[in-house]
């Protein structure tokens, strides 16, 4: 390619980059006068995407500069053992920004093939979008390849756990004085409301968690000193939480990774909200990211020298951790097995051996039926009733609802009847909503008949196997008839885990508002449960520290590292970067991240609170990238 050409194509990809986040998907309006030749067109082509760009010509214009350095430093520079897959990647983030650019300003992916203007619009956006994220993994792969000449913190090398963990109690003491004396979130109190018997005991929310979190609200209200009691507990779970991270600053001091990785990793630790803002938090979710962390840190001191499998006193640490992670909530089992399998896999490839393979699978088999065996006994001995949430069918629901919603004249009156045997049918329009799939979960008939939804429903109705089978095969016939209507709908519920532009922040915040009046999205507290007239006048600057948490993924520059969508697709991005480059062993690092992003694609609702240990992973993974990389280099210079 000729230099002019290269240049020109450079200047046309980055104006396309720098115009494509700012783009509005809304159909245009008509310019006059109409098109009526191919002049007419391109006056109208012209006019209606400059209408679009929704940039201001300063801001534009700085950005071009910034853009434009960018792709001519990564556009023509491909890095090396990369192939393929980043444009793969770069086409699929591409594609998601767009579709959920068009949900998002127009409720429909249809606007977007609704005339040919729309069509051009598409086609700028797209080329735009995916030069933008192709730099973006290019400049990743640059910066982890990083090998500063920084020297060495000699008080951090004097003292590899002592020094972090001064660090981190003193960054995050403020925290948890503000915050005293620990917020409940609704999970835990309606698992106190079962643990006395107000509410039926049913396994929707882990029966573990209903034992600890009742014991302990049920103590603090029988005593009448609740609040010491919740900052107690706060105390105990914020040290074993910041001696888990101070711990997994100590591997990575002692493994001698670059000091810019150590630093980033513990101003992560020390700033973040993800670690912070959830341990002051009394609930099922806070103990899970912990849980999660621990593990991932043992698995980041595995790499490269095996610890983990030969210390016994790490294996029962392991033990612990996995059947807690396993029983604080249901989808621990889902990282606890893949996690256990990678450590088997790991052993075999080493050659460890018949016996200790079998020892290990034995060991693995004891952890997960301990935790399974704790879980029934539970279960039996206090009387829970099992209740399927049709977790797995919840993307379906939410398009069932949308289907409803916009097409019920359209639907025909044998599938209106089957629909009303596993729904309210007449109710689905009201109880529907874009963005969670847990009204259309619940709003399921009395005894497989109409006229009742699931608050009055008695524990043992739902949904049969028959009424499942005859859905799915509705659901189907109403696929191929409103293909578009479902992609909005699964746009509109899982389509933030994809979108560089929204993000979905939750935190718990202490205030006296009740549970039908929220100050914070998803954020409850019944003051009922507290002696509030101690607390009261922490109430404005419990929100102060609140609203800081929810706006520090809008920061410049750092504010990604604090979303939920970069993080998810920065894992995806660095996790096929270190599958090429061969980091077969950090992949049991990057389990509790992967499993919990993955798996926040079949919630009911999709927000931070589901996927803390994918956010809060990202140093391990910068880590778990260093010490795969040093290891390489290793063997090269012993042969040498």
């Amino acid at each position: 390619m000729k230099k002019w050409m290269k240049n020109a194509w450079w200047i046309a990809v980055g104006l396309m980059a720098v115009c494509a986040p700012g783009m509005d998907m809304n159909l245009q309006r008509k310019l006059r006068p109409d098109a009526f030749e191919w002049g007419g067109y391109l006056h109208q082509i012209v006019g209606r995407t400059f209408d679009a760009i929704q940039t201001d010509s300063i801001t534009l214009l700085l950005a071009m500069v910034a853009v434009l350095w960018i792709t001519r430093r990564y556009l023509y520079h491909k890095p090396e053992k990369t192939g393929v897959g980043e444009y793969l990647l770069c086409g699929f983030f591409s594609v998601m920004q767009l579709l959920n650019t068009a949900v998002n300003q127009t409720g429909s992916v249809q606007c977007l093939y609704a005339n040919i203007f729309q069509l051009v619009k598409v086609c700028l956006y797209l080329p735009g979008m995916f030069v933008l994220l192709l730099c973006g993994v290019r400049g990743l792969n640059e910066l982890l390849a990083w090998r500063p000449a920084h020297k060495r913190c000699q008080l951090w090398d004097k003292h590899p756990f002592l020094f972090p963990l001064l660090v981190l109690s003193a960054a995050w003491l403020p925290h948890l004085i503000i915050r005293y004396p620990g917020a409940l979130t609704m999970d835990t109190a309606l698992q106190y409301h079962q643990y006395v018997g107000i509410d039926p005991r049913t396994t929707p929310h882990p029966p573990f968690g209903a034992v600890v979190y009742g014991w302990l609200i049920d103590t603090a209200r029988t005593t009448g000193y609740m609040n010491l009691f919740y900052f107690a507990f706060t105390l105990i779970k914020t040290a074993v939480f910041v001696a888990v991270l101070a711990y997994g600053l100590a591997v990575m001091n002692r493994r001698n990774l670059p000091m810019w990785v150590c630093w980033f990793a513990l101003v992560m630790f020390a700033a973040s909200p993800i670690y912070v803002g959830w341990t002051t938090v009394i609930g099922k979710d806070s103990p899970y990211l912990i849980l999660c962390m621990l593990a991932g840190i043992m698995m980041l001191e595995s790499i490269g020298t095996g610890v983990v499998f030969k210390s016994r006193w790490r294996m029962a640490l392991l033990a612990a951790c996995l059947i807690l992670m396993m029983l604080v909530r249901h989808n621990g089992i889902l990282i606890a097995v893949p996690l256990l399998l990678c450590m088997l896999g790991r052993l075999i490839a080493e050659k460890a051996g018949r016996k200790r393979c079998i020892r290990f699978a034995c060991y693995a088999c004891a952890v997960v039926l301990a935790a399974l065996g704790v879980k029934e006994t539970i279960i039996v001995t206090m009387d829970y009733q099992r209740i399927s949430q049709n977790d797995w069918m919840s993307l379906m629901f939410q398009q069932t609802g949308m289907v409803v919603t916009r097409h019920d004249e359209e639907i025909p009156q044998e599938e209106k009847d089957i629909l009303d045997r596993m729904f309210v049918y007449d109710e689905i329009k009201e109880c529907y909503t874009p963005d969670g799939a847990d009204s259309m979960r619940w709003n399921y008939p009395m005894d497989g008949r109409p006229g009742g939804v699931r608050v009055d429903a008695p524990l043992e109705t739902g949904r049969s196997d028959e009424d499942i089978k005859a859905y799915l095969q509705v659901w189907w016939e109403q696929f191929k008839r409103y293909p578009a209507d479902y992609l909005d709908a699964l746009l509109e519920m899982n389509g933030i885990l994809f979108d560089l532009q929204e993000n979905w922040p939750v935190y718990v915040c202490l205030t006296d508002n009740s549970l039908d009046d929220h100050v914070y999205q998803n954020s409850f507290n019944d003051m009922n449960y507290y002696n509030a007239d101690q607390i009261r006048p922490l109430n404005g600057l419990q929100r102060a520290l609140t609203e800081c948490y929810y706006r520090m993924h809008e920061l410049p520059l750092v504010g990604p590292l604090f979303s939920m969508v970069f993080c998810m697709e920065l894992m995806l991005v660095m996790l096929y970067l270190g599958w090429k480059r061969g980091h077969r062993q950090s992949l049991a690092v990057w389990m509790p991240s992967l499993v919990t992003g993955v798996s926040g694609l079949f919630c009911a609702i999709v927000y931070l609170r589901y996927l803390l240990p994918t956010v809060g992973g990202v140093p391990l993974w910068v880590a778990a990238w260093m010490l795969c990389e040093d290891n390489k280099q290793e063997p090269k210079e012993e042969k040498q």
